[in-house]
């Protein structure tokens, strides 16, 4: 496998020039000299101060979260590595100094790794031999191993939900010994599953390991260590819902090998939801994953008091995401966790979830335009075949419908790749909606609604175009068609008139010219080629308008972009084929 690029100078000095850059950019931290500990600007002398630490990699964590309300130093290791003894120590003894001899005390909260135990505790016996007040507790909530033994509970995710509870509380004023007591409260009721479809790579190094395509591996550590299994991934909404069941100790065959002692969670309680990024998962992604794991909750009697979703113990570039769920013990403890004043104000808002009213009345999609003008009209849906012009309709989308694939391609070749996507689901609105139009009583109408359902559906650059196209605000193919004449003749001069002004209906539109390298050159072509002006029948027509399409698309290959996203390729377009003009040339073809 080979090193994959990262923007860095030197991997051994990364975390050093990392931290560096996190206090140049934050007035609110200072590091301590010779060290990589990260200590808040400002403490107050007067509360229990919170340190934590671990491996870098898991940004965020842990050094973001130095802040007031939250930790008062954050002890910086390399990359994946826990940091040594005396970087510990360091950051003990500058909060201890911070304090006075009397201070209420530091509390360490410690993940649950063999290394992070070994180098932390050692440091807190030093500073207990000093007489430094110190207490630690112990972060584990990975649950992929079950629930019943805690020092198989790995340290994710939850952590920085304990900063959050803890920061709070220890702001209130409370104890160490009270802190303790609610920290222990919160570890015992949280539990947290990741997953994803790639591990990491450390700076300068392969990825960890390689996942096969259509793999996820569930259960994984944020350090990109093996996880409980892999199973084939068939979407978001399936494997949240395998999460969620792992979290609620709901286990059954749906989860292939696990078979862990998961305490279930019972029906009617209230818990918190936090979904965490891994670091190199789209908010689009992230935002699906929540609102899944959200409905899977609901669904399974869990009452969602907060959510909130982002990046917090990440793992590098992984792509992948963890869900930690808190089930809240004790109602005084939600003070803590929802805790949104303007101390705590900077990370980790949580709100109520918006399960109902998160939507304001709009406007109807066409698919709905379509059923309720055929509901009040008395109309029964058709089958696409009894209508000769909704059957030539189907036909077109029928093919066009199964290139997704090709048109992305395409389109990745000279611009951004997703036409194919556009296509496919403009393609899959119209066939939905053809039974339901006024084929009969209404040509104009009918295209109205596909225009509309084409627009919306493929969005981007082509959805508009085309709706100008069909429609072209009321001067383009449609109209001309929907003129109620008989004759054979009449249909081919209406078609022929029908390209001209959907030609002219999309350059008015969209700006771009004959030449120009786009769907206007398959367009125009039609529109000026004498087989096409010669026609006498519509297989005629139809026929000499694909071979004038195509020898237009074809032409396009050579010449230079002067619109659209290809202009930005200067000249690396020669060549390829323009996927708008290749659009048109496909739905001749399903014509014919």
């Amino acid at each position: 496998m080979s090193v994959v690029p990262k923007f860095i100078e030197d991997p051994t000095t990364v975390v050093d020039i990392a931290v560096d850059g996190l206090c140049e950019l934050n007035n609110r931290v200072k590091k301590i000299e010779n060290t990589n500990v990260v200590v808040a600007t400002e403490v107050d002398p007067t509360k229990v101060l919170l340190l934590c630490g671990g491996g870098s990699g898991h940004e965020p964590a842990h050094a973001g979260f130095v802040a007031k309300g939250w930790l008062s130093a954050a002890i910086c290791g390399s990359v994946f590595a826990s940091p040594p003894t005396a970087h510990v120590s360091a950051g003990i003894e500058y909060l201890a100094k911070q304090q006075g001899p009397n201070g209420p005390g530091i509390l360490v909260i410690i993940k649950n790794y063999a290394g992070d135990i070994l180098n932390f505790q050692y440091a807190v016996r030093q500073a207990r031999a000093q007489g430094i007040q110190v207490e630690t507790v112990l972060s584990a909530d990975d649950a992929v191993f079950g629930t019943a033994e805690v020092k198989k509970r790995r340290g994710v995710a939850g952590c920085c939900l304990l900063y959050k509870a803890l920061g709070a509380a220890a702001q209130r004023g409370q104890s160490l010994a009270q802190l303790k007591s609610l920290a222990d409260r919160i570890s015992n009721n949280m539990r947290s599953i990741g997953a994803s479809l790639s591990s990491c790579a450390l700076p300068g190094s392969p990825p960890s390991s390689v996942l096969p395509h259509g793999v996820v591996e569930v259960g994984l550590g944020i350090h990109g260590e093996k996880g409980l299994l892999q199973v084939p991934f068939t979407g978001a909404a399936a494997l949240t819902k395998m999460l969620v069941a792992v979290l609620l100790g709901r286990v059954d065959d749906a989860v292939p090998g696990h078979r862990r002692a998961t305490t279930p969670i019972p029906a009617g309680v209230k818990a918190l939801l936090l979904v965490n990024n891994l670091g190199g998962t789209a908010d689009l992604e992230m935002n699906t994953v929540t609102h899944y794991a959200l409905h899977e909750l609901v669904g399974a009697g869990v009452t969602v008091v907060g959510v909130h979703s982002g990046r917090h113990m990440t793992s590098l570039d992984m792509h992948g995401f963890s869900i930690t769920l808190l089930v809240i013990a004790d109602e005084a403890d939600l003070e803590f966790v929802l805790n949104t004043n303007a101390v705590q104000k900077p990370f980790m808002n949580f709100h109520a979830p918006q399960l109902s009213h998160k939507t304001v009345p709009g406007p109807l999609t066409a698919l709905q335009l379509a059923k309720q003008e055929a509901e009040a009209a008395g109309r029964a849906p058709i089958d696409p075949a009894s209508s000769p012009l909704c059957a030539a309709v189907k036909r077109v989308f029928d093919k066009l419908v199964t290139m997704e694939a090709y048109f992305n391609g395409l389109d990745a070749e000279v611009g951004d790749g997703d036409l194919g996507s556009g296509v496919h689901r403009s393609s899959m609105a119209v066939l939905e909606m053809l039974p339901y139009l006024p084929w009969e009583a209404n040509v104009l109408r009918s295209f109205t609604l596909i225009s509309k359902a084409v627009a919306d559906a493929c969005a981007g650059t082509s959805g508009p175009l085309y709706g100008a196209l069909l429609i072209g605000g009321g001067t383009g193919a449609a109209k001309v068609l929907a003129e109620e004449k008989a004759g054979a003749s009449f249909v081919v001069d209406a078609v022929r008139a029908a390209i001209a002004q959907g030609s002219q209906a999309v350059q008015e539109l969209g700006g771009a010219r004959k030449g120009d390298r786009t769907m206007v050159d398959a367009l125009e072509g039609m529109r000026e080629a004498p087989a096409v002006a010669a026609a006498q029948t519509v297989p005629e027509l139809i026929a000499a308008c694909h071979l004038a399409a195509r020898a237009a698309a074809d032409a396009t290959a050579q010449m230079p972009a002067k619109f659209g996203r290809s202009l930005y390729l200067q000249g690396k377009e020669i060549g390829k084929k323009d996927p708008g003009a290749e659009l048109v040339v496909s739905w001749l073809e399903a014509l014919q």
